[in-house]
């Protein structure tokens, strides 16, 4: 096993091992409490007037920690129709297929590490400054904070898969068509 193998093998054992709990711990409280609220609306009368923003921006954080997870799987963020259309169609057009696909993970993995470098140090203002979410109960630098952590590792995703797609590009590796990832030897 090669040290891209490794490297794949101990992301995705992040990704759907020790990530997963806390995403789903996120969605349920979410749910717990949007459940409470329409309990305390409909028998009770009554309502927490940040509900409704403490759900939204559960939610919010729990979707934006399963951004990685959701680029790992190759299920999201990139169009594979044109680059599929073009793979294993003669020599010309599946050499474009891969730089294409090779490139459009370079873009993205530019364009998210550029995001997480300008938008880390947003966090450290809201925290200082003391923005609040809409309800004024909660400040908003911890949500903001995990935004930024769900699109750090969304880089590290599309930083790995670049490795990948390079070695695919030179013919090194395989992509097993159903599930976009790759294996470690071109199969003779």
């Amino acid at each position: 096993m090669n040290i891209t193998d490794r490297l794949n093998s101990l992301w995705e054992t992040l990704l759907k091992r020790v990530l997963h709990y806390p995403r789903v711990a996120i969605v349920l409280s979410a749910f717990a409490l949007a459940f409470l609220e329409v309990i305390r609306r409909r028998i009770f009368g009554v309502s927490f007037h940040w509900q409704q923003d403490i759900v939204v921006y559960f939610i919010l954080a729990a979707v934006y920690l399963q951004l990685a997870d959701t680029q790992w799987d190759r299920a999201h963020l990139k169009v594979a129709v044109f680059i599929g259309l073009l793979l294993n169609k003669g020599r010309i057009r599946d050499f474009v297929g891969r730089l294409l696909s090779f490139l459009a993970t370079l873009f993205c993995a530019i364009y998210t590490v550029f995001f997480v470098y300008w938008a880390a140090p947003l966090v450290t203002h809201y925290k200082n400054t003391g923005q609040k979410i809409f309800s004024q109960v909660l400040p908003f630098w911890p949500f903001f904070l995990v935004f930024v952590i769900g699109f750090g590792l969304l880089a590290i995703s599309f930083i790995l898969q670049c490795l990948q797609e390079f070695q695919f590009l030179l013919g090194r590796r395989e992509r097993i068509a159903e599930s976009g990832h790759f294996n470690s030897h071109k199969s003779s």
